[in-house]
């Protein structure tokens, strides 16, 4: 519900270690036939680092450094420190399951993730994605046990996350600085998190505050009212063709999205995308107040514009489709009210707004006509 209610898109498969024994078992028994994993004498199997000399290239730490802190647990049998299990030998009352090698036991932590890849995305993966946290040694370790198992590129892209913190500390349970994202979202909304989330480039440390939320939440509703308005103007707009000055301006509203397609090339950066995304609602909002008699063509082709970039990111995307009940009673009184300000009977004119605003309601007087949403 929380990563619906955020607009990240369901997975295609939600794969279990428990259901990808077979996989898991088949990686493991390959590490040990061509060399690159040993079995113990306890029934343990480790991962012979040193045979992949390629080891540390993800987080670019070269090997001596690496032995350097590397240590040999109390009731592991390694042939080398920086050894890593694979396979550890079955314990009293764990689950366990038999292998071709005699070794009945269950996976290591970080084999599951290369079998599990391997089975649902192939042996060469795009993009692998993670925490900071992750990059040593369990990334590092993945890209080993399956570049040695497939002989291939295991990822082109790796994409890791800074951490979210609270008061500049990394959140954490055993803290007690520790929320659900359900609790943030019934304050501000989960769109607003979305928003608080892509506003910094991901591999930064993202710092939660209420007040950093708040301005979110603002900002949000910024574009909201400024898409609202376009579609309010190009419902009371006409024109089909553009104006020899819309079509330049559109040009130069272009320009935008080549900026935002150069901000998400630069390494995914959103904040700067986002940044993009403000600077051309700015433009249009300043364009459209000063053209009031803009063409319908022009308007849909902006609108269209802000859509399309608001789009990629998952933003202003949602509409309300229920059906005000007061609907018709709201028109009826905004009509009313047009009568008297047309009469000059401002004071009833004034009442009427007045009535609008205690049912919640908040008018806009433009050139097509008044425009209203809900408070």
């Amino acid at each position: 519900v929380d990563a619906q209610g955020l607009g990240v898109k369901k997975a295609s498969v939600h794969p279990r270690a428990t259901e990808t024994m077979d996989a898991i078992i088949d990686i493991v028994e390959r590490l040990i036939e061509n060399g690159h994993a040993y079995v113990a004498e306890n029934g343990d199997v480790y991962f012979r680092t040193k045979s992949f000399p390629e080891y540390g290239k993800l987080c670019h730490q070269p090997m001596e450094e690496l032995q350097a802190g590397a240590r040999i647990s109390v009731g592991e049998v390694k042939e080398d420190p920086m050894d890593f299990a694979v396979w550890k030998a079955a314990k009293p009352g764990e689950p366990a399951w038999d292998t071709p090698w005699g070794s009945k036991g269950r996976p290591g932590w970080h084999i599951e993730c290369s079998a599990m890849a391997n089975k649902y995305l192939g042996k060469t993966i795009d993009i692998h994605s993670g925490g900071l946290d992750l990059i040593f040694p369990h990334h590092e370790n993945e890209i080993a046990q399956s570049e040695c198992a497939n002989g291939c590129t295991f990822a082109h892209y790796w994409l890791h996350n800074g951490f979210l913190t609270i008061d500049n500390e990394k959140m954490s349970k055993s803290k007690g600085n520790f929320f659900m994202v359900r609790d943030a979202a019934k304050q501000f909304g989960y769109e607003t998190i979305r928003m608080f989330m892509l506003s910094a480039h991901y591999r930064t440390p993202l710092n939660y505050s209420a007040e950093s939320l708040e301005m979110n939440k603002a900002s949000l509703a910024r574009l909201y009212e400024a898409r609202n308005n376009m579609e309010f103007r190009i419902e009371k707009a006409s024109g089909d063709t553009m104006t020899a000055e819309e079509t330049e301006k559109l040009e130069a509203l272009t320009g935008y999205k080549q900026k935002f397609i150069d901000a998400m090339d630069d390494d995914l950066n959103t904040a700067d995308a986002l940044s993009a995304i403000f600077e051309l609602t700015r433009e249009i909002n300043a364009y459209n107040g000063a053209h009031q008699d803009a063409t319908k063509a022009f308007l849909i082709a902006a609108h269209d514009l802000f859509m399309e970039l608001t789009g990629v990111l998952n933003l202003v995307q949602k509409r309300d489709d229920a059906v005000d009940p007061d609907a018709e009673k709201i028109e009826e009184l905004i009509a009313q009210r047009a009568a008297a300000k047309k009469a000059k009977d401002f004071a009833e004119a004034d009442r009427i707004r007045g009535v609008l605003a205690d049912m919640g309601v908040t008018i806009k007087d433009t050139r097509q006509g008044t425009q209203w949403s809900r408070s």
